[in-house]
């Protein structure tokens, strides 16, 4: 049955595992910036702690003291205990509720942002290997909801401290009102932790099994929208509903079992709390009634002061769960920064002066599958400033050795020579400056004409005269200024606004704004119609003059002036020469002319 692209593919496989050890590391190093903010919000915590620890008391005095209002002073002390009450509740609310989130919101704010940056910067470097493994609504998931969750835990982290000093501070007061009643309350703490240890694994699995699911369902949704014209073009829409409710429902799957994971959790913890205070309740109760020994006011007081025990504790108790479903993010988010690139920056790059752009392969092996090579001892040498044809059927492997003379790939034996020069010795950012590429899937970025042109020079600011000249050199100026917003007109996303062939020139015109020094046009032309192609012929070959060339083509006018057309079948050249020179050789090359490329010349 078929699928969304990649949906079912796991890309995890070549990800590394770490230990909860590793992944703690690992996120204390993106904490460790805002110490000193953290440590500013301990300080208020422990203040906050302080005063939280005195309203209990009070209002247990307070109902004690409202049974002997006939003494002297009585309402006056009663209503200075009441403000005192209420100031301190006034305090721990804009201290805990209000300073301390704003604090942590910022703070967790901050860090999430720098994890996303290096995310994105990491994944900008991956070369293509890994986009090949990683779809990309998938990386989305990571990249968005991934972040969002550890951001909560990070949260819930700082937040832990206050929980364990209140518990403490409750503990120590349960103990100062009454020895036996705190040691009928802390009896089922043990119990608790016991629990909580036991839904850690749990709910580490669970978290884990829901983000893939979320990750899917993102990924099926960006192709679908993504390929929504060829689903209405074969009626996939009731096809396309079928197989997303089958990833929909197996993430609704996980989510439940996600739900129910807390959903059990949390009566349990309920349930040994309401038993702890009917204990405390009956046994408190013997104790005022039989022995007088504590007043009622102060069982009052002990009470609340079981609820600031018992609520933070569930927290801290729940910390290990909260922490697995971080670790879980974790996992994910730095097992995508984690990937080695095959294609490396070099220890000490190399970057030739006045490049001339002669290109050979020496020995080369590659493949993307190790058991399918796509190539096997290939050698090719281009010289500098001519104009190179790759033809033959497809998958022969000739957009695969534009990849490699782009190293977007890296090759697995053998050595490409830039100017005599091992690639893999080149500094990279200065490399790509010299080498453009125009495919056939033209792609453009939102945001203006005059933008998606300028993309190609990002080592200095083109003039608006440079851009105009590129433009009018690719036959483009005519529909740029047609119109009514010229150069400065929205294409939308991924250039929407524009025709394939409108797309495509702009593409030429960003190439030859770039001014590279090798120029690898990849079915450049396969997208624009005939007469669009004749009135830019002539602008192709202005753009390849002077430069290497590397032209993978299936249209004859394309082809034909090459200085070399180089024939190659199943990753290796199988003939070598100009057009006229293959044509009387009458071999591959001629029988491929005769079926595909003769009649086009009758056009």
């Amino acid at each position: 049955m078929m699928s969304y692209f990649g949906v079912g593919r796991s890309e995890e496989k070549d990800e590394r595992k770490f230990s909860d050890r590793e992944l703690t590391k690992k996120m204390i190093r993106y904490i460790r910036p805002y110490k000193k903010t953290i440590f500013f919000a301990t300080l208020i915590i422990i203040v906050n702690t302080a005063l939280n620890i005195a309203p209990p008391y009070l209002m247990g005095y307070v109902l004690d003291l409202a049974k002997t209002l006939d003494k002297p002073n009585s309402y006056v002390i009663l209503g200075m205990l009441i403000f005192t009450n209420l100031l301190l509740n006034f305090l721990t609310w804009f201290l805990g509720e209000y300073l301390i989130r704003v604090i942590t919101i910022k703070t967790i704010s901050k860090t999430s942002r720098d994890i996303r940056m290096d995310m994105f910067q990491k994944i900008q470097r991956h070369d293509f290997r890994f986009f090949d493994t990683h779809i990309t609504g998938k990386i989305m998931s990571r990249v968005m909801n991934d972040t969002d969750t550890l951001r909560d835990t990070l949260s819930f982290i700082i937040q832990l401290f206050g929980n364990i000093l209140l518990v403490v501070s409750s503990a120590g007061f349960l103990f100062y009102i009454d020895w036996r009643l705190a040691l009928i309350s802390l009896s089922l703490t043990p119990l608790l932790f016991f629990i909580m240890y036991i839904y850690r694994k749990i709910v580490r699995n669970t978290m884990l099994n829901w983000r893939k699911t979320v990750a899917t369902v993102n990924a099926a949704m960006g192709e679908s929208i993504s390929g929504i014209a060829v689903s209405k073009s074969f009626s996939r829409e009731k096809k396309n509903l079928a197989q997303f409710r089958k990833i929909n429902q197996d993430n609704f799957m996980a989510s439940f079992k996600r739900a129910l994971t807390f959903a059990t959790m949390w009566p349990i913890i309920n349930l040994l709390q309401t038993l702890v205070l009917i204990a405390v309740y009956v046994y408190g109760q013997n104790i005022i009634i039989l022995q007088h020994a504590i007043e009622p006011g102060i069982l009052y007081s002990f009470t609340l002061y079981l609820w600031r025990f018992y609520f933070p504790l569930t927290q801290v108790a729940n910390f290990y769960s909260q922490y697995q479903a971080g670790l879980a993010a974790m996992e994910r988010i730095f097992g995508i920064m984690e990937i080695e690139s095959e294609v490396k920056q070099p220890t000490n790059p190399i970057i030739i002066p006045n490049l001339k752009g002669e290109i050979e392969f020496q020995n080369v092996d590659f493949w993307y599958n190790e058991d399918e090579p796509v190539f096997k001892n290939f050698s090719l040498k281009i010289k500098a400033g001519t104009k190179v044809a790759l033809v033959g059927h497809t998958g022969a492997g000739k957009t695969t050795l534009a990849s490699l003379i782009a190293r977007f790939y890296e090759v697995k034996g053998g050595k490409i020579l830039i100017d005599g020069v091992d690639l893999r010795q080149l500094d990279i950012p200065w490399y790509r400056k010299q080498v453009a590429i125009v495919l056939q899937d033209s792609f453009l970025f939102s945001g203006t004409i005059k933008d998606n042109i300028r993309y190609g020079r990002i080592y200095d600011d083109p003039t608006d005269e440079e851009i105009y000249a590129a433009v009018k050199a690719v036959q483009a100026i005519e529909f740029i200024e047609a119109f009514p917003d010229g150069f400065e007109t929205d294409v939308l996303e991924r250039g929407k606004r524009l025709s394939t062939g409108q797309r495509q020139l702009i593409t030429f015109a960003r190439a030859l704004l770039a001014n590279p020094k090798i120029l690898i046009l990849d079915e450049a032309t396969a997208s624009v119609d005939a007469y669009t192609e004749a009135m830019i012929q002539d602008a192709l070959e202005t753009i390849m003059e002077g430069r290497t060339s590397i032209v993978i083509a299936h249209r004859l006018s394309t082809i034909k002036n090459a200085d070399v057309i180089v024939m190659i079948e199943y990753g290796k050249i199988v003939e070598m020469g100009n057009h006229e020179e293959l044509l009387k050789k009458k071999g591959k090359y001629y029988k491929l002319y005769e079926t595909y490329f003769k009649h086009q010349a009758l056009l």
